[in-house]
């Protein structure tokens, strides 16, 4: 019988609908599309279409899909879409494969590990939209795994302003919390949903003359009504009708022929269901072709023709003459270089066919090829969870061997198996051992410590006595979840009772000195946090051990910078990048360890700003674990100098970084702030989100205190404003807030002076003068001068205090120095000096946008008589490119040169996150809605 040529058939409309989308992307504006309906409706189909059109408009296409059996695999859904041809990739895209590989990873844990993999498929995004527009297509998103769904979900937050379709394809049904969330961000980004309905009558009659090559016929028609549209239910009837041999075409017309029988009997005879209409396309088929489907089949949708051939012990030629015959019967096609069933409906049918048990065995057979056959962890480990028994020794030892890999590559694959080996009878002691802790390792790596910590403990307690070495892994992985889970006082008791057990070497005695002095120094325990440091160090230096030299520095650094130490602290921290980058490095005791935090903030406090900025641009790459608290100090850093615009592009980003410490709230506050200044903040000061015990809060307990002040002075209440922070100060003073807590004093003292609370005002003084003599920054000069000044009443020390600040390059600061000492001086009736410090002042607010600060001030002095002389546009605009900030301008500049966010972030020494925040603050100032309109308005300023 004749086949016609395989043609498009329906979805006119939808193509349509795509073809403009297309367009869209071609011209420089992205666009999402999202296409939904039931299993057979044809999804796939029009996806392949899609990437034809958008292959033919220029557009270079990338076409994946999601596979149920690969949910547990991270990133294996987005995987699919990697270009396999390694000629013409981009050069980023083996950045991507070396990450997915588990190559080249910080010992941070799976959050961080997660974070970093985003960010490189984003940057590799990115860099393909710089050569040209492109199309991303994904195909069953409903299998797709959890990181997959967070990277599309991030792409989908840049597409508008990249030559980028987004193409996505699922199933109504399974959609759980991951999936509804994803769909809710779309919709709230624009993206169109297409929901495929079934075909009307006369596509489904062009269906079947596509197929046929002839007309249905009346009483053929009639059959097909049974399929219910679903074009894939049609086109397996008619091909069972056809093998059945049940179709005659007589002059064009394809009719359904019944031999004569009864109703009842042609309708038994007849294919009822789709499952039964693929049966019936394996009668037709060799028994060779049968058996080899079968197996496929069991192994998933997707399989290689090599490893098929492995699991059935044949002879490769015979193998691959089934697989033709599966082939030419339309049950098997080609799909990036896997042999794989034409449609998941097609493979799940075949696959029910085959026993749960035989299929058990199937995927444990096909483990042990791959195992011989060297292929990824993650492949092994999947088809290994298949079973449920314990382990073989081959199996064993393999997981022993990859456990390392497997729980960076897929860690809750690696929890599974590690789990089920240490419950495996024929595991010898020593074996059992490593099992136990690459199995709380696992829990650790995917944020999972509570779980850790009881593991550790029942590995304890079933520990032989004479076992000293595991005794003590296992122990420094209990302090570890302790640490993990917050349970800092259990970490420390964890330490101080291993460093009591007799025989422990001493490198471990110094390193558990180490761990005992960071953690005692978090608990504010800091006399015990010295003794701990302090043996650290010398036996990290008598041992020649970075890692506990390291712990030790970075501990007494933290104390010294905290007791306001400046300069010691600085040179502390110095020795802790040095014994990073020769002895820490890479070694898995450093995931509690950032080598760089210390030194950024020491060079902030110390007004070193060029160089703070300089080791953020290190600190910043370096990523990990402390990648939020890093870019809430570049962050803090802008505030202080300024930058506002620049400190909440770096607020964004750090609230897009992996968070276990608990910097989120500290960077919400941190915008708040901002909002307060300028006279933006509308909420009610006590729904602020409030810190909690994680680390990431207990250095900054200042901010929210510090905006529900400023608030509620806004608001016209400055005692509750003054009871608030001088509260505050009295809870915090002597903790681990101590050496940044001087950036609230000027508040206090204006806040004071107004209240007459001459004996708060008197205690801060004092505070702010103790700190300069332990280091005299100007800063600390500059807060200590306005204190002393506003509260003596002193203008030649509010005059100095300015000129401090201004060298300190701390604006905010300098504008308040300036405001009180107007208010001083309107006092003393020296109203034309008054309203000079008065203009001087609000230039200085203006340039901040601090309309707060601005009607403060002027309030003030209105009430000595006093307004301002010089008046003027105040602050930047609000639109246009005049708008845009210098970071912007730049930005921007690089935008017009084709450069991606990640090319510009590396050239600027900026996040990704950072530079993305910044392009959509420069899409909205300029309105506009592409980077090719950013490039022409940067042109016409040339």
């Amino acid at each position: 019988m004749r086949r016609a040529t395989a043609q498009f058939v329906g979805r006119v409309s939808e193509l349509g609908q795509v073809s403009v989308l297309i367009e869209r992307a071609a011209a420089g504006r992205g666009a999402m599309v999202w296409v939904d309906g039931e299993p057979g409706i044809g999804k796939t189909t029009l996806l392949d279409h899609t990437g034809q059109l958008a292959e033919s408009r220029g557009l270079q296409v990338f076409r994946g899909a999601a596979r149920e059996l690969e949910q547990h695999i991270p990133f294996a859904a987005v995987r699919s879409c990697l270009p396999t041809d390694r000629g013409t990739q981009h050069p980023l895209t083996e950045r991507v494969r070396t990450l997915l590989r588990g190559e080249g990873v910080r010992d941070d844990g799976a959050i961080s590990h997660e974070f970093v993999v985003v960010e490189a498929i984003l940057a590799l995004v990115e860099g393909l939209c710089a050569d040209g527009p492109v199309a991303v297509i994904l195909d069953d998103l409903q299998w797709a795994d959890p990181p997959s769904l967070l990277v599309v979900r991030s792409i989908a937050e840049i597409v508008s302003e990249l030559p980028l379709l987004m193409v996505l394809a699922a199933r109504p049904l399974p959609r759980g919390t991951s999936m509804s969330r994803l769909l809710s961000d779309l919709d709230d980004r624009g993206a169109e949903r297409m929901h495929l309905r079934p075909f009307a009558g006369n596509e489904v009659d062009a269906l079947v003359r596509n197929q046929l090559g002839a007309k249905p016929g009346p009483e053929l028609t009639a059959v097909m009504t049974g399929a219910g549209g679903n074009p894939l239910y049609v086109t397996e009837l008619v091909a069972g009708l056809v093998r059945a041999a049940r179709i005659t075409i007589v002059d064009g017309i394809a009719t359904s022929v019944d031999g004569g029988a009864s109703d009842e009997s042609r309708q038994t005879r007849l294919p009822a269901s789709l499952s039964e209409a693929i049966v019936q396309r394996l009668d037709f088929l060799s028994e060779a072709a049968r058996r080899v489907l079968a197996v496929a089949a069991a192994l998933g949708p997707q399989v290689e023709a090599v490893e098929l051939a492995e699991v059935l012990g044949g002879p490769v030629i015979d193998i691959w003459n089934a697989i033709s015959e599966a082939m030419d019967a339309g049950i098997l096609i080609r799909s990036n270089g896997e042999l794989a069933f034409r449609h998941d409906l097609i493979w799940q049918v075949l696959a029910d066919q085959v026993p749960e048990s035989t299929r058990r065995s199937l995927q444990l057979r096909t483990a042990q090829v791959l195992i011989s056959m060297d292929a990824p962890v993650e492949r092994i480990a999947n088809c290994l969870t298949a079973g449920s028994g314990p382990l073989d020794n081959r199996s064993l030892e393999w997981l022993i061997g990859a456990a390392g890999l497997l729980i960076i590559r897929a860690p809750e694959l690696a929890v599974s198996l590690l789990e089920r080996a240490a419950t495996t009878s024929n595991v010898d002691s020593a074996d059992r051992d490593i099992v136990r802790m690459r199995h709380i390792q696992a829990l650790l790596w995917s944020g999972r410590a509570e779980e850790a910590e009881t593991a550790a403990r029942n590995a304890l307690a079933a520990l032989p006595s004479a076992d000293r070495e595991s005794e003590d892994g296992l122990r420094w992985l209990l302090a570890q979840a302790c640490f993990g889970r917050g349970n800092l006082r259990e970490a420390v008791a964890v330490t101080e009772a291993t460093l009591a057990q007799p025989g422990l070497s001493q490198q471990e005695q110094g390193r558990h000195h180490g761990f005992r002095a960071l953690t005692s120094f978090f608990l504010e325990d800091f006399a015990a946090a010295e003794e701990a440091a302090t043996r650290a160090v010398s036996v990290g230096d008598a041992c020649d051990d970075k890692v506990a030299s390291g712990f030790g520095y970075l501990t007494l650094g933290a104390l010294r910078y905290t007791e306001g130490y400046l300069d010691r602290a600085w040179e502390l921290a110095n020795r802790v990048v040095v014994a990073y980058e020769t002895g820490i490095r890479g070694q898995d005791h450093s995931d509690q360890f950032d080598p760089y935090v210390l030194l950024v903030h020491c060079l902030i406090e110390l007004d070193r700003s060029v160089e703070a900025d300089e080791a953020l641009n290190v600190a910043i790459p370096h990523g990990g674990v402390y990648l939020a608290s890093n870019l809430l100090a570049r962050a803090r850093l802008n505030y202080l100098e300024g930058r506002w615009e620049d400190g909440l592009a770096e607020i964004h980003a750090c609230l897009e970084a992996p968070d276990i410490f608990g910097y989120a709230n500290v960077a919400h506050s941190q915008a708040a702030l901002i909002a307060v200044h300028r006279g933006t903040f509308v909420s009610d000061p006590d729904t602020i989100p409030d810190v909690d015990d994680r680390l990431g809060s207990r250095g900054y307990l200042q901010f929210r205190p510090l905006v529900q002040a400023l608030a509620h002075e806004s608001q016209g209440r400055p005692g509750q404003a003054l009871e608030i922070l001088w509260g505050m100060y009295g809870r915090v003073a002597a903790g681990l807030t101590a050496s940044t807590l001087y950036i609230v004093y000027p508040d206090v003292a204006r806040l004071a002076a107004a209240c007459g609370a001459n004996e708060i005002a008197a205690a801060v003084t004092a505070a702010a003068e103790l700190l300069v003599t332990r280091q005299a920054t100007p800063s600390r000069r500059g807060t200590a001068l306005l204190c002393r000044g506003l509260s003596d009443r002193r203008p030649e020390l509010l005059a100095e205090a300015a000129e401090c600040f201004r060298i300190a390059g701390r604006p905010l600061y300098e504008g308040q120095a300036q405001e009180n000492l107007a208010v001083v001086l309107a006092t003393s009736d020296r109203t034309a000096e008054a309203r000079s410090a008065l203009d001087s002042a609000i230039d200085l607010y203006g340039d901040l946008d601090a309309e707060w600060d601005i009607a403060r001030a002027e309030a003030r002095l209105r009430q000595h008589g006093i307004r301002r002389g010089r008046r003027g546009p105040r602050g930047r605009p609000k639109t246009g490119w005049t708008a845009l900030t210098p970071t912007e301008q730049k930005v921007a500049h690089s935008v017009a040169q084709g450069l991606s966010n990640s090319d510009i972030a590396d050239r600027m020494f900026l996040s990704r996150r950072t530079v993305q925040s910044h392009v959509s603050s420069i899409l909205a100032k300029l309105g506009l809605s592409s980077r090719v309109q950013v490039a022409i308005e940067v042109a016409g300023k040339v």
